[in-house]
């Protein structure tokens, strides 16, 4: 909902409801400016780091890691026990500080919460680097933190992204840099238009149409996993994040944007939040490149059949053992 025609809502309201939304306005608006004031504040501290580079990019990278750790672990803090989202976990066990390649299906600003909680658990909120779209490192202050953290900006043009990409991955690999490298190779959120256009993409290759994830490019992914071959990054990491509105299948999917979980009440338990991991070696993944595209294609098909069964089951009571179920990953 705009937030013009969200204001205009509240002030219809009377009474106890009236005090009671304005209550949820104030506290979100607090919150949101705790979150803004760490960015603020960690901005002159990230310049002062900047100049590490000049003789030690390790000790920049670390540095630069803290600072987002600090970041993540208010929003995670504010996530889970102040708005009480209520995170479900299963799948393969991941290790403490251990530097992987994740990817996951990508629903809703909100999966950065996910991810958030995901690593937070094993230290590695602050080591995590995204792909963003190249955009994003112009915004005033925001980006320009991020294109500080050493995020992966993408023009979405391979032949231009290509020789970035392999000059920051030389680096993580011959200091041996611990650090998550996370993306969402849908390349965009889950919407009706877009899993139409999906859909019509898989008929064109004869294969069956997804109905809860997009059809992935794999490319850019495909040559991650192939530049982190035999280096100090052992793993990789299929993540599928589920949300959940109400017990009702009708609000599988349905979930409120990052910003506005800081204007609600208790999170949990109206909404549910579920995070599958499958972990792979990459020394036991195909080498060539088109077999790996193919394996990726599979893991997404296989999101799909666990995301169908989260839908159509009890939530979380019932997934299926093809999708390789364990007790937890933490």
């Amino acid at each position: 909902m705009p937030f013009g025609n969200f204001f205009k809502q509240i002030l219809k309201l009377k009474g106890l409801n009236f005090l009671l939304e304005t209550f949820l306005i104030v506290k979100g608006l607090v919150l949101f400016l705790l979150a803004a004031s760490l960015c603020l504040y960690g901005a002159p501290a990230q310049i002062l780091t900047f100049v590490f580079c000049l003789w030690s990019y390790p000790a920049y990278h670390y540095c630069q890691s803290d600072l987002l750790d600090m970041q993540y672990c208010f929003m995670q803090f504010t996530f889970e026990k102040i708005q009480g989202a209520r995170i479900t976990y299963s799948g393969d066990k991941i290790d403490f500080e251990e530097s992987a390649v994740v990817f996951s299906n990508h629903q809703s600003s909100a999966d950065l919460f996910m991810i958030g909680a995901l690593s937070n658990k094993v230290s590695m909120a602050g080591r995590s680097r995204y792909f963003m779209k190249d955009s994003i490192k112009y915004i005033p202050i925001f980006g320009w933190g991020l294109w500080m953290t050493g995020q992966f900006f993408l023009k979405r043009n391979w032949s231009e992204d290509k020789g970035l990409i392999n000059r920051t991955f030389e680096r993580i690999i011959r200091f041996k840099l611990p650090v998550w490298v996370i993306s969402y190779p849908e390349g965009t959120r889950l919407s009706p238009e877009k899993k139409k256009e999906s859909q019509e993409f898989s008929a064109s290759r004869g294969l069956p149409p997804y109905e809860n994830v997009l059809y992935p490019r794999t490319k850019g992914l495909v040559a991650t996993i192939q530049a982190f071959r035999n280096s100090h990054i052992h793993y990789v990491y299929d993540v599928t994040i589920a949300y959940r509105k109400g017990p009702s299948s009708d609000g599988f999917g349905k979930t409120l944007g990052a910003f506005q979980h800081y204007y609600c009440n208790r999170l949990s338990p109206e909404y549910r939040y579920h995070i599958h991991v499958d972990k792979f070696l990459i020394d036991e993944l195909p080498t060539d490149d088109k077999q790996l595209s193919e394996w990726l294609i599979k893991r997404f098909q296989c999101k799909d059949l666990l995301l169908e069964s989260l839908k159509s089951q009890k939530w979380t009571n019932i997934l299926p053992e093809s999708c390789h179920l364990r007790d937890s990953p933490l």
